[in-house]
């Protein structure tokens, strides 16, 4: 009973929080994200869920749960054939507070993503790997409103010579391009990972697409003219992106794609 009492009392705190602040947060039963994984000549897919709480030193953590599919190609057309297949796991637990994201690991709490940074900083990720926020701003999908930053990820080597770089973003309540699990090392991962949907009370909130929607400045010290930008998506029935986050062009095979307005089409 006492269990239960703190648990109502943490949902409630961290349901003020989030209303104080305008937050959207990453963390919510039944949640789901689709990846995929690029290793050579296969795709893996992930599919990411929550289920379930936890607490551990009275904090309130969110139990994500894991699965995933190898596929390889088997001709020309890009049809696919799943080679192996890992059934739904335990992953992390998870938490989100004052606008960051924490998951656990052997007893020991890590932050995921920070929202609370601005324009211009910089954090450490390792030993020779930085990212920098290049921009904050909002994007509107089906109704609402996402912040999201844009960020610049750099290796250097001995020398602080720059190794490699590469761009990514981050949005709340989603999480970043390239896969909730990987707002950061994105230098360092072979093949790429993207993020290619996004889903909330048994329907999709966001796909990859979405990603590449024009934002309007979520901070006015931030505004380089003072005049704010409309949010919107392109609405062209004749755009048609892959499952993969795509355009198609021409002629499109029969198959299931996403239309400019984020919503599934079927042609057949």
């Amino acid at each position: 009973m006492k269990r239960q009492i703190s648990t109502c009392l943490l949902l409630l705190a961290t349901m003020a929080a989030n209303a104080q602040t305008d937050y959207t947060p990453m963390l919510k039963e039944g949640k789901m994200w689709c990846e995929s994984f690029m290793r050579g000549q296969y795709t893996e897919q992930d599919t990411l869920i929550v289920n379930g709480d936890s607490i551990f030193e009275g904090k309130r953590y969110f139990r994500v749960y894991k699965k995933y599919s190898l596929w390889e190609p088997i001709d020309y057309d890009f049809n696919m054939a799943v080679v192996r297949h890992q059934p739904l796991y335990f992953w992390k637990l998870m938490r989100d507070e004052g606008r960051k994201v924490y998951y656990l690991q052997d007893g020991v709490e890590h932050m995921l993503y920070d929202f609370t940074l601005k324009v211009g900083d910089v954090i450490t990720v390792g030993k020779t790997t930085t990212q920098e926020v290049k921009k904050k701003d909002v994007i509107s999908v089906r109704g609402r409103s996402f912040r999201r930053l844009h960020i610049i990820e750099r290796e250097r080597g001995d020398n602080d010579e720059v190794l490699s770089m590469r761009t990514g973003q981050w949005v709340e309540g989603i999480g970043s391009d390239h896969g909730l699990a990987y707002p950061n090392g994105w230098t360092r991962v072979p093949g790429g990972v993207s993020m290619d949907e996004c889903w909330e009370d048994d329907k999709p909130v966001f796909y990859k697409v979405f990603f590449k929607a024009v934002g309007t400045p979520c901070d006015e010290e931030e505004q380089s003219d003072g005049i704010a930008t409309p949010t919107t998506i392109p609405d062209r029935d004749h755009q048609l992106f892959n499952l993969q986050g795509r355009r198609v062009n021409g002629q499109s095979r029969p198959g299931i794609y996403i239309g400019a307005d984020g919503r599934r089409k079927v042609l057949k």
